[in-house]
């Protein structure tokens, strides 16, 4: 594609419709910061970023698509673990002064402020006003270092904010409890501080989220038509990330990490004038092989992704087997983008079946359970160990894995929409360690049952509400009194499910034995289709076509770890159709009938017509 060097607005819109069409490809420049990316890296993608002012005329000669990275600047948003961070974080672990829980740089001082609205402006006046695809305010944002566990930040600005987000939100008790203190008073079954530690987390969100918001708002001001997204998102944690969720409230373009449910959250949040990217780490510690880097990319799609970043440059040009394996792919997605517009309309990737239900409150408070038999080492819970370690993201593991395996890719429901919850969209819904619900939630989720809706229950559910204070009596059994069979355990196999993986006919048969009021495919209301080859399961997503003919059917084998990636390989396969059904292949090129010879790391995608 090539990009106008004209200021927008007046050509901007265009420019991203070219872009969301061409599924726009950015490779990243690690090794080449501030100086010109090779032809040869650049060809076969058409696009890099540019950082904060940096000229982009060679870009522009190239005829070549770019965005600006961290265009307010980089430090203030993204805290890495640096000497001097490492010093203050062993001087506080030792002493737990309360006066050391201070974040630096604080966000809410007025000059930390001022330093990125700066750096905002001139990042916008710069190139001639040319922004390219759009601007993004960062990458891995947080409170703390990666969402990690500190009790930061206390400054007298945050102290003062803090005072007032407690009246705008009716807190009265405006203590600010530490998560020692919170954690030994929970030893001893005192419930006392639990309300007011949520409430902190919360607050500190909020700080985070307003001065995106904020960002985000002068950029439009300053330059009218600009995008606005941000990259780098790993999820909402106890302490720190972003809630993706509700930042895309004020973002253009965002990139979800494949990390909890992140990605599933963005895509069951994104309308149809939003763009989602996901970055691909171009060696086999990340992709697992050549064959499993073109697969991720496949998978992007699959999902209803618009584009990729890939990472990096330095490493393109150190294995040219992913470059030029990424080159055909990247080519092909295009070619099928073009066959099948339904990919790129508002109607992919948005009507699922089952959801997991999404609660920041419940989140917190489980890797505070978790954290009760850490003693005084809790700070060293870190966010990956939790990810892979934590009660709650092991079980939400566990769900993905067979909510996907058994044919249905899930969605994601924030807790505080089940208000506007409609069965017809989701007939399912999964409660995973959801252990905060307000009244107002049970009262909602009481109006879904009624109208017939289903949920899957697991571990700590409704325990507390947002304030701390426990529930009396189990939420799970007063459901399960009035609507009976409607209320689900979660299968017994669930948390061993991510290790054994079944076939789809025997995940859809495991969650069949639960659902004794439906049967899974029929809730899920699939096509009657199977697919068989290989030894993993089959990752699959489909869409009703516009005339009510048939569907438009992708398909790929579900590896989800490096050390899955690494074994794919060529599959022959075999599709078994209804008999009043004739399949119509878009990719592999090669395809014809129902035995295909599947090259490794590729998808099947097909029209599936009625006769």
């Amino acid at each position: 594609m090539k990009l106008l060097n004209i200021t927008p607005p007046r050509f901007l819109g265009l420019l991203c419709l070219l872009a969301t069409q061409d599924f726009p490809v950015f490779v990243w420049r690690q090794e080449h910061k501030g100086v010109e990316l090779p032809k040869a890296i650049l060809s076969s993608f058409g696009g890099t970023n540019v950082e904060r002012a940096e000229s982009a005329e060679w870009v522009l000669e190239g005829g070549l698509d770019f965005y600006v990275g961290h265009a307010p600047g980089r430090e203030e948003l993204h805290l890495r673990r640096t000497p001097q961070y490492q010093a203050w974080f062993n001087e506080w672990f030792a002493t737990r002064d309360p006066a050391l829980n201070v974040r630096e740089p604080c966000l809410t001082d007025p000059a930390t402020r001022a330093k990125l609205f700066a750096q905002l402006e001139l990042s916008l006046q710069a190139r001639g006003g040319n922004h390219g695809t759009g601007i993004s305010l960062g990458d891995e944002v947080s409170l703390t270092p990666w969402g990690d566990p500190l009790d930061v930040c206390n400054s007298k600005t945050c102290e003062a904010q803090w005072l007032i987000w407690c009246e705008r939100n009716g807190i009265e008790n405006r203590r600010s409890p530490t998560t020692d203190q919170v954690r030994l008073e929970l030893t001893d079954d005192n419930f006392e501080s639990l309300g007011n530690w949520l409430a902190r987390r919360r607050f500190h969100q909020d700080v985070v989220l307003e001065l995106l918001e904020e960002l985000a708002t002068r950029a439009r001001e300053q330059a009218p038509g600009v995008r606005v997204g941000l990259l780098g998102i790993g999820g909402q944690t106890a302490f720190g990330g972003v809630a993706i969720g509700r930042a895309l409230q004020f973002l253009d373009f965002v990139e979800p990490y494949p990390v909890d449910a992140t990605r599933e959250l963005t895509s069951s949040t994104l309308n149809a004038d939003q763009q989602s990217f996901a970055t691909l780490f171009l060696n086999d510690e990340e992709s697992g092989s050549v064959a499993g880097a073109a697969l991720r990319a496949w998978e992007h799609q699959l999902r209803g992704g618009d584009g990729l970043i890939l990472w990096s440059d330095k490493l393109l040009a150190a294995n040219p087997a992913y470059a030029n394996r990424l080159a055909r792919v990247v080519e092909s997605i295009r070619r099928v983008r073009r066959l099948a517009p339904e990919l790129v309309s508002p109607g992919w990737g948005t009507p699922w079946r089952a959801a997991i239900v999404h609660s920041p409150d419940s989140i917190a408070n489980s890797w505070l359970h978790d954290a009760l038999l850490d003693g005084p080492t809790w700070p060293n819970r870190l966010a990956g160990y939790q990810r892979n370690h934590g009660t709650r993201e092991r079980t939400l593991t566990a769900w993905l894995r067979l909510l996907e395996d058994a044919g249905s890719l899930p969605g994601v429901l924030p807790v505080d929409e089940l208000k506007q919850l409609s069965v017809t969209r989701f007939p399912l819904l999964i409660f995973s360690h959801v252990g905060v619900l307000d009244d107002g939630h049970i009262e909602h989720l009481k109006g879904y049952l009624h109208a017939g809706g289903r949920i899957f229950v697991e571990g700590s559910f409704g325990r507390f509400d947002s304030a701390g204070n426990p529930r009396e009596t189990s939420l799970r059994e007063e459901l399960a009194e009035f609507y009976g069979e409607r209320v689900i355990e979660a299968p017994s196999e669930l948390m061993t499910y991510a290790e054994r993986r079944l076939n789809p006919t025997d995940a859809r048969a495991l969650l069949d034995r639960k659902l004794v009021a439906g049967r899974f495919s029929r809730v899920m209301r699939e096509p009657r289709i199977r697919i068989i080859g290989g030894d993993l399961p089959w990752l699959t997503e489909f869409r009703v076509l516009e005339n009510g003919t048939g569907w438009l059917y992708m398909a790929l084998p579900n590896a989800t770890t490096p050390e899955e990636r690494a074994g794919v390989r060529d599959l022959e396969v075999e599709l078994e159709l209804p008999e009043e059904s004739q399949v119509e292949w878009l990719h592999p090129q090669t395809a014809s009938g129902l035995s295909v010879t599947l090259p490794a790391g590729e998808a099947l995608v097909f029209r599936l017509l009625e006769r």
